[in-house]
Order: C-alpha cells, then sequence, then structure tokens
C-alpha cells in the first residue's frame, strides 16, 4: 500500500504525452469515476455441474489457506447454474472457473469479504464451439508506458473493450475499466493518473488488426466482433499479484461504450476478473450460466 505523492504527481501529470494522430477518435471518457479502494485477489479452479445445475464437484487451483479455502469450497457447493442442454438433453458440463474476491472496508475498520464476480476463462480455447468465429491479433502496436511517470513505479491494470469491422480492422476500441494495483491515494490524483494510462492503452491499440477466423460462411453480427484486451503497465522486476494473493486497487467504474448492448456488456471483464497475463480475448458465451445471486453472499 502506498499513498501517492501530491507534488510528484503534480510534476509528472503535467508531462505532455506525444504521439502520432490517430485513425479516428477511441472512446474516452472526459472524467473517470473512482471507487473507494478494495483489498482484491482472484481464485482459479475447475467446476462440475450436474444435469439438475448442482455443483457436482469442483477443485480450486489457486493455493489458499484457512480457513478461507473451507468456506470458499462451501459457498461454491452451494451455486446454482441452469442445466447445460445438448440435443436438447441436460448433460454433465466442467469448465476452468475463475472467482474474483474483494474484501471491503466497513465502519468498524473490520473487512467484509464477498465474490465479486465468476467469469469462465478459456486460454486454450478448449470450450469453443468448432463453428463458432475466432478472432485472434494478427499486428500489434506497441503500447508504451506514459512519458515522464515511469520512475514512480506505479502498476496499473486497463480493460480495453475492441470493436472489429469485418475486415480485421478496428472500429473503436474502448476503456472497460482500470485500476491503480498496489496504490491508494486522492481521488482527483488517482483520477489524472489513470487516465494518462487509459489514454497510452488506447493508442497503441488502436494501431492493431484482427484476423477473423469465420466457419459459419455467414456473416457476423456486430456482438461477434468484439474482444477485450487487458494491458498491465508495469515497472521492471514488478510482478503482477498471483492468484490467491490479496492486493490493494484503486479502480474507476466499468464503462459502457455506445455500442455497447447489455448482453456484449455482460460479457465483457472487469479489472477484478483478470490478471496481466491475461492478453486478448474474443468474447464467447458462456456454457455455464450461474443462478446465484452473488450480493447476497459473504465469506
Amino acid at each position: 500500500m502506498r499513498p501517492l505523492a501530491v507534488a510528484l504527481l503534480a510534476a509528472l501529470l503535467a508531462t505532455p504525452l506525444r504521439a502520432a494522430p490517430l485513425p479516428y477518435t477511441p472512446s474516452v471518457a472526459e472524467e473517470l469515476v473512482i471507487q473507494a479502494p478494495v483489498l482484491a485477489t482472484r481464485v482459479d479452479g475447475w467446476i462440475e455441474v450436474g444435469t439438475d445445475g448442482r455443483v457436482a464437484g469442483y477443485e480450486p487451483i489457486t493455493e489458499l489457506g484457512e480457513p478461507l479455502r473451507s468456506r470458499l469450497r462451501t459457498m461454491v457447493d452451494g451455486f446454482r447454474f441452469e442445466p447445460v442442454l445438448q440435443d436438447g438433453r441436460p448433460v454433465v458440463a466442467r469448465a476452468r472457473m475463475r472467482l474474483s474476491l474483494v474484501a471491503q472496508e466497513l465502519p468498524d475498520r473490520s473487512l467484509r469479504v464477498g465474490i465479486e464476480n465468476v467469469t469462465f476463462p478459456d486460454p486454450d480455447g478448449a470450450e469453443r464451439p468448432a463453428d463458432a468465429p475466432l478472432l485472434k491479433v494478427a499486428r500489434r502496436a506497441p503500447i508504451h508506458y506514459p512519458e515522464g511517470i515511469a520512475g514512480a513505479g506505479f502498476d496499473v491494470r486497463v480493460v480495453v473493450a475492441v470493436q472489429a469491422n469485418p475486415d480485421g480492422s478496428l472500429r473503436d476500441v474502448s476503456v472497460r475499466q482500470s485500476a491503480l494495483v498496489h496504490g491508494k491515494g486522492r481521488e482527483a490524483e488517482v483520477q489524472k493518473l489513470l487516465a494518462r494510462f487509459e489514454t497510452a492503452a488506447l493508442r497503441g491499440i488502436a494501431r492493431w488488426t484482427l484476423s477473423i477466423d469465420n466457419p459459419t460462411g455467414r456473416p457476423l453480427q456486430a456482438d461477434e466482433l468484439v474482444g477485450a484486451v487487458v494491458v498491465h503497465f508495469t515497472v521492471e522486476n514488478r510482478r503482477e499479484p498471483r492468484p490467491g494473493v490479496w492486493a490493494w486497487e484503486t479502480r474507476t467504474a466499468r464503462r459502457d461504450a455506445p455500442w455497447m448492448d447489455q448482453q456484449v456488456a455482460a460479457r465483457l471483464p472487469g479489472v477484478g476478473d483478470v490478471t496481466g497475463q491475461d492478453a486478448f480475448d474474443g468474447l464467447r458465451e458462456p456454457r455455464l450460466k450461474l443462478q446465484t445471486d452473488l450480493r447476497q453472499l459473504a465469506l
């Protein structure tokens, strides 16, 4: 946990960001909404869901100490899912699952730990249907740490939503959410800091090109040409917090670009759902659909 220095930021944030003009204007919020800092971590594992939608098995991969491990297993065992159908009949389904945990400080200085979100990462594409469109990065432009502030050692994570044209060029890039990792600070300071990193991420990704594998043989719909990019800005020799390790995060509120409908927005991850090892992800509808209301649960 590292407070931001007002005098240092005043000098650093005055440094201009020089870059060539973009081929279009990315979606940028005029003023970022900064949320209260939270302690956060991620827990990865495998889950098996029976034909009745109940949890048949849960195998955490992330190392956790007690009593959190036992409490988390008990909570997951109580999850309820929509039964997965194959040829119209319910089947047993197994998938990789990530639990995004947050601990929020209460007025009495105690912490309330809960599950913020449940996602189903598929880094190897194992869950992708054979006839589903596949988006990959064909050409990357570099993304640079903002000028003049590398010496301050800020760790920042930015999740960017991308909308592609059918030829793989990008139609728009829009920041979904960003976070200062390992840090707290005054709202105005964090707001200016994250705006610098968001701009740097957008300027790099706006010059990327995607390759689109379309086995369907039909024109793709707009919601099939959307992906998410995770950018982790860090200084040399600094590692992203690994799953299971708690770290303070000061986040912006999630934002929806004008072109996002509710279904696309629901599939886009936030900073709490990803790690620095996640890169580009062509969004897909997960096989498992959780019915349990996470807002009612606390560890």
